[in-house]
């Protein structure tokens, strides 16, 4: 199943995600929560700067734009996918004046974001094209930015910080 076909399936994806994770005992919602906490927890310990803007990579639906609105005060969000039908249903879910949503071509070569929260996208990625999807993320970035990243395993957070 393509990436688009996964999204052109609407609430079903929802579903599908919550028998995927549902062995873990665990909502979607503790999975976000989980790993923007740990976020926002790890840029408050490196002493880095306030956010005023986020990029969320391969945002789907776009239920962590609002979430990183909501941890990010006062930051611009702009969630981007290569599903249509993902941004379409993103738009209709969230309704923040912080948060906009478009296809990845939406995303300008001179436009900078402070972060870039990518979860769960680089499975959809195919392997010959996560280092240009990698390098084209860095290039969306301030110079100097270092990577972080973090995985869930077994219903838990673990760090990879």
């Amino acid at each position: 199943m393509t990436h688009d076909e996964l999204f052109e399936l609407g609430s079903s994806y929802d579903e599908m995600l919550e028998q995927g994770i549902s062995l873990s005992g665990e909502s979607k919602d503790f999975f976000i929560e989980g790993r923007i906490d740990h976020l926002q927890a790890r840029l408050h310990d490196t002493g880095a700067p306030p956010v005023t803007s986020v990029l969320d990579f391969a945002c789907g639906v776009g239920d962590a734009s609002s979430r990183l609105a909501a941890a990010f005060d006062g930051a611009r969000v702009f969630g981007v996918d290569i599903a249509e039908g993902a941004v379409e249903e993103a738009r209709r879910r969230v309704d923040n004046d912080r948060v906009e949503f478009g296809l990845l071509d939406a995303v300008a070569e001179d436009d900078r974001f402070d972060l870039c929260y990518v979860n769960g996208a680089y499975h959809h990625i195919p392997p010959a094209q996560r280092l240009a999807v990698t390098t084209r993320i860095f290039g969306l970035l301030p110079p100097a930015v270092s990577w972080r990243c973090s995985r869930t395993t077994r219903g838990a957070l673990r760090p990879g910080w």
